[in-house]
């Protein structure tokens, strides 16, 4: 049998949770996978027709969708990403050619009438702007959207990136420590965001795990959402590895590419992969990233023992979370390692059970769909 961490709340633990972490593999990982470097690692990318509420999975997709209107949307795009919302925000040198137009007649920057040659060259060129553009075709209304220019300055990346490692590489950390972090930061102008991406996670596993004073366990999502909106811009390791974990809680399985090993076997468990637990290389070289006890929980006592529980091993450990402080989405993953579990020992009954839980998740249903 299993030890529960607390028969009150397994959220009440002694130290905060953490998963090792090795730096240089995320990176690494994360390009060797072939996937666009402009693209997020994280979250599938979706794009939706300009003119109905249809979604498409690509871009061409979708362009050969909207062939059967008859409007031709203005479309205008940074690094091969369509700018959909209101604000943008630059992080990285463009070049020219990394900004492109279609079907716009006209555009404004700053209210005064310009060029798409003109805007690239200005995009192209700056490092810290703010822009108001506005462009339009002549069968459409005006679109607008603001774009921040804040090239990120590797230096005071790299700075931030040790002050994280000297606070939060730890047993533990509490408000002292994020406040320190943030005076640490507060002076590196071209990397705010980053920095606020950042506290914005640690505020969110601390409100998750209960251990906020100002924040309830209801914010955690607030706070994740701001974090990963933060970082999504910044193509760190330590970005990649916190927005990793951040879509683990959404139940987004998308890639195996976070640097934390343990957590890349709990994510190719729950793609419904046969997964075979390994030791993780260079393990004295790697750091401990903090994470929020439910997935540390899930992670590394649940996924990485699966094949040595027994299903009444698990359901015991189940019991101890605690519903009202457990997110719906960490409940689904629960219900799936026991589902599977019930299929490795035959158990008719619980596979019932658990496939009354699965089958209205739309994360979940196509794994059950599998099984039936």
């Amino acid at each position: 049998m299993i030890q529960a961490r607390s028969s009150d709340n397994y959220q009440k633990w002694g130290n905060m949770p953490t998963l090792n972490w090795i730096q240089e593999t995320a990176i690494d990982r994360y390009y060797e996978t072939g996937f666009d470097k402009k693209e997020s690692a994280l979250s599938p990318a979706t794009y939706p027709c300009r003119q109905c509420s249809e979604v498409f999975k690509t871009i061409q997709l979708r362009d050969i969708h909207e062939l059967g209107h008859p409007v031709k949307n203005p479309r205008f795009c940074i690094q091969g990403k369509e700018l959909i919302g209101k604000e943008y925000t630059i992080t990285t040198k463009l070049s020219r050619e990394d900004i492109k137009a279609n079907y716009i007649d006209y555009i404004k920057i700053n209210g005064t009438v310009s060029s798409l040659d003109d805007l690239s060259t200005i995009l192209s060129s700056e490092s810290n702007n703010y822009f108001e553009i506005s462009y339009s075709n002549e069968e459409t209304a005006e679109k607008r959207v603001n774009i921040h220019i804040c090239i990120a300055d590797n230096d005071e990346l790299n700075s931030i990136d040790s002050y994280f490692e000297q606070y939060f590489s730890c047993d533990d950390f509490t408000g002292k420590e994020i406040e320190k972090f943030r005076v640490a930061t507060q002076n590196f102008n071209s990397t705010k965001n980053y920095a606020n991406g950042i506290i914005s996670y640690l505020h969110g596993i601390m409100a998750k795990d209960q251990r906020a004073e100002r924040i309830g366990f209801e914010d955690f999502f607030n706070k994740f959402n701001q974090a990963s909106d933060s970082l999504q811009n910044y193509r760190t390791s330590l970005s990649i590895a916190l927005r990793s974990v951040i879509s683990f809680n959404y139940n987004i399985f998308e890639n195996t590419i976070t640097g934390m090993l343990a957590l890349d076997q709990a994510i190719s468990f729950f793609q419904d992969n046969h997964v075979t637990m390994k030791e993780a290389n260079s393990i004295e070289k790697s750091l401990r990233l903090p994470v929020d006890s439910a997935t540390a929980f899930i992670v590394e006592d649940l996924i990485s023992y699966f094949d040595k529980k027994s299903l009444e091993d698990i359901e015991t450990t189940i019991r101890y979370f605690n519903d009202q402080y457990t997110s719906q989405q960490d409940l689904s993953k629960l219900s799936f390692i026991a589902f599977k579990k019930a299929i490795n020992e035959g158990n008719k009954l619980k596979i019932d059970f658990y496939s009354k839980k699965l089958k209205n998740d739309s994360v979940f249903l196509p794994y059950y769909e599998k099984k039936q």
